[in-house]
């Protein structure tokens, strides 16, 4: 085999560098100053501004999307829920969950890890797919964005302000939000259901749940 030049050798270093060093690189930068946490909340807050960037083909529609999930994202998702509900099992609890959030504007699902809460809320929200047009989010930047007065919308939040304990920053969002969520719930602008492990809905500084409490 014939040794490459110095020039060919150059561009393959740089190749390396653009397709597999770089990305990694600015994709952790990129986390480090737009925490993913808060991300929703930083491109809702300059939503304005980048419409305008779309309006005038800066963004692409492609690139859109992936600042602002579509609804055919969301479908793919119900796809994969209901494909995974055909193995749940009908449960008093299951019954009990859908007859309260039909008459509640929200309903917190609470359990130890590995009960079965994000099976059960997903199989109660897809029982309400005939009334309500069903919405997964992670943070209550997403159930501003996506509320709609004509709708009739059910949130579904899953592993509600952190995974085993409480998140800090997931924590500050909703407490921060959670007051204009409230006012909106008992407008009956839409319904929330969600699972939340048992360790984060006892512990003490979990004050959002007081608020919930009364919905």
């Amino acid at each position: 085999m014939a040794p490459i030049s110095e020039e060919e050798e150059n561009y393959v270093r740089l190749a390396l560098l653009l397709k597999g060093v770089a990305p990694r690189a600015i994709r952790t930068y990129f986390d480090r100053t737009f925490p993913p946490t808060y991300l929703p909340s930083t491109l809702n807050t300059h939503y304005d501004t980048l419409d305008n960037l779309k309006f005038r083909r800066v963004l692409n529609q492609t690139q859109w999307n992936l600042l602002f999930p579509t609804n055919g994202q969301i479908k793919e998702e119900l796809e994969i829920w209901a494909e995974d509900d055909k193995m749940f099992i009908e449960t008093n609890g299951a019954k009990s969950v859908l007859k309260r959030i039909k008459e509640n504007g929200c309903v917190v699902v609470t359990g130890s890890s590995g009960t079965g809460k994000s099976s059960l809320v997903r199989h109660v929200a897809l029982q309400m797919q005939e009334s309500y047009e069903i919405i997964p989010v992670t943070n209550p930047e997403d159930i501003i964005h996506w509320y709609n007065p004509s709708k009739q919308i059910l949130f579904v939040v899953d592993d509600f302000c952190g995974t085993y304990t409480i998140n800090p920053m997931k924590f500050e969002s909703w407490k921060n939000q959670m007051e204009k969520i409230k006012s909106l719930v008992e407008k009956k602008l839409f319904k929330l259901i969600m699972s939340c492990r048992l360790q984060v809905y006892k512990d003490e500084k979990n004050e959002i749940f007081v608020i919930l409490s009364i919905l």
